[in-house]
């Protein structure tokens, strides 16, 4: 039976629904509702960012992105000192008499995360596991004991009660990943955790045609010849193409009137130029020109 394929009109997040992804969505809200966290996690290019985003503008409050990076810092997330502000005040009330006063202030910069937890925003924090294990510890106080420690602010406390209608999303890559940190366990302990996964090749092929109005056929040589690609490249335990790969061929074949067949060499080529880096990375830098001929190879096939 066809997996159906329906759009949200309701968030600004684009995203196209397949049955499994309404389905996890549903799950996400009861669980968020219950003031539980949620954590989406699979390979790069599944949809885990849009579908974060889309579940978090289901809800009547303000929504603050947060990107994993190494060097994020307390300063990002707490805020914190910053300087010095002056202020400066001249009189010269009587004209043969001239005053001026200069005042030196202390400047603080509220973080992020202190902002969100204060007023109860929801969070997406994209590829948290990007930050460093010790930045991401902050996050435990956060989720068991509705707490956030606050050192290093001009707080007058040391620490800012949860606001209960703070909630939080995280995703994150597996850790095979360049640049990723392992997840802490007492971290994700603390919260639902959802996997995501490729699609099929048969509901791959209906996201291409739907995403870019690329024939039906032309979706499914497509997402055959991604999807075997993808199949070498794990093989190799190496990064595989995601669905963008194939809505890259998708729009660059049905914008340039190109034929998804091998009697075409500019697909070759195309096929070549977005496929081909990742069996270059996953076959150990293997010679380019063998990289091509497994391309072709693949092409023949779909």
């Amino acid at each position: 039976m066809a997996t159906k394929i329906s759009s949200t009109k309701k968030s600004p997040e684009k995203i196209i629904f397949t049955d499994e992804l309404e389905r996890m969505k549903k799950r996400s809200l009861v669980y968020l509702h219950s003031g539980y966290h949620l954590h989406f996690t699979g390979p790069s290019g599944i949809g885990k960012t849009s579908l974060a985003l889309n579940i978090a503008n289901e809800f009547d409050q303000p929504v603050m992105f947060m990107n994993g990076r190494q060097d994020l810092s307390p300063f990002d997330l707490l805020g914190g000192f910053s300087g010095y502000k002056s202020s400066k005040t001249v009189d010269n009330f009587v004209r043969t008499v001239y005053k001026q006063a200069e005042e030196f202030m202390p400047r603080s910069v509220p973080g992020r995360l202190t902002e969100a937890v204060k007023n109860g925003y929801i969070v997406v924090y994209d590829e948290f596991t990007r930050s460093t294990p010790e930045i991401n510890n902050l996050f435990l106080s956060i989720l068991e004991e509705g707490i956030l420690p606050i050192y290093g602010t001009d707080e007058k406390v040391n620490y800012l009660h949860v606001h209960e209608d703070f909630k939080i999303i995280f995703t994150s890559n597996p850790e095979e990943y360049a640049g990723v940190f392992p997840s802490q366990d007492a971290l994700v302990d603390r919260m639902i955790t959802l996997h995501m996964d490729y699609p099929d090749t048969d509901t791959e092929a209906r996201l291409i045609s739907e995403i870019t109005d690329i024939s039906i056929e032309s979706a499914e040589k497509i997402a055959k010849l991604t999807s075997a690609v993808r199949k070498k490249c794990q093989d190799k335990s190496g990064q595989s193409p995601s669905l963008r790969a194939s809505l890259t061929l998708a729009r660059i074949s049905r914008d340039y009137d190109i034929e998804t067949d091998e009697s075409d060499e500019d697909f070759i080529a195309l096929a070549t130029d977005v496929l081909g880096p990742f069996l270059y990375r996953s076959l150990k830098n293997e010679r380019f020109e063998k990289i091509r001929r497994l391309i072709v190879q693949e092409v023949k096939k779909i």
